[in-house]
């Protein structure tokens, strides 16, 4: 059976001082700790008391953070930015490290740079081909995320010793904005050998990737779940609307549970 998980940040005190009483509420199996840079000596206190009875995955941080794997310049910055990844991961004792692979720039440079993470715990992530451009974005229209296409994902896999993380809302989005099938794309991804997966709802027709509550898009999970490998963990990415609660998360879970029982 696939392993549940929550996505918070380590800066979300809020969420760690009640996410003791979730698991005990609803027994999920892991939280996955999006590393803001240089956070690590304020907020690993948050966390440390958890570790007794809750797993850890750590998400280094990407390019809305400053990490850009693709960009030849931007080298000495990136492995700045990801040390406390590795300190996170170290004092949580986690086996999964996960990076993604850049924006705008050369997936052969990306796999160059990812090569000297040189960490079994190292973990990429494919990513969504179309980029959404906020207000005072650094960003062109015309930028896509490297390691989107199939080709490229496969290609820093072979060139480094990273393992694979699937999210499967990334793969869909992508296949949309190539006009590729969405499950023979999902298919192809997962014939990397992912050892874990990033899930939420979306648009099963859209070129962005939502976040959706699960429930709340079009996602058929009796497919995914056909896909989706057994017994490899599975992140739940949907959106918060609380920093008081986790409810949503506790929905996600009790809607998701059925389709891991029915396996």
């Amino acid at each position: 059976m696939n392993k549940l998980g929550l996505k918070v940040w380590s800066i979300n005190e809020n969420y760690a001082k009640i996410v003791e009483d979730v698991y005990n509420q609803e027994k999920f199996d892991f939280i996955e700790l999006y590393a803001l840079p240089d956070t690590y000596n304020e907020t690993i206190n948050y966390w440390t008391p958890l570790k007794k009875n809750i797993t850890f995955k750590i998400h280094a941080p990407h390019f809305m953070h400053g990490v850009n794997f693709s960009n030849k310049d931007n080298y000495n910055n990136n492995f700045k930015l990801i040390k406390d990844s590795f300190k996170f991961a170290d004092s949580l004792d986690t086996d999964t490290i996960i990076f993604h692979p850049g924006i705008a720039g050369d997936y052969k440079e990306s796999a160059i740079q990812m090569s000297q993470i040189n960490d079994s715990r190292a973990f990429v992530e494919n990513k969504p081909y179309k980029l959404e451009i906020g207000k005072g974005s650094i960003l062109k229209e015309n930028d896509r995320s490297v390691g989107a296409k199939f080709s490229e994902l496969a290609y820093i896999l072979e060139n480094t010793s990273l393992k694979f993380c699937l999210d499967i809302g990334h793969s869909v989005a992508t296949s949309n904005a190539l006009n590729l099938d969405v499950y023979e794309e999902l298919n192809r991804f997962n014939s990397l050998n992912p050892q874990h997966y990033h899930l939420s709802d979306g648009d099963i027709k859209s070129d962005i990737d939502l976040h959706y509550n699960i429930g709340e898009g079009n996602y058929d999970y009796n497919k995914l779940f056909e896909i989706i490998n057994d017994n490899i963990p599975i992140t739940i990415e949907s959106n918060k609307n609380s920093n008081e609660n986790l409810d949503d998360f506790i929905d996600d879970l009790r809607k998701l549970k059925p389709f891991l029982n029915s396996k």
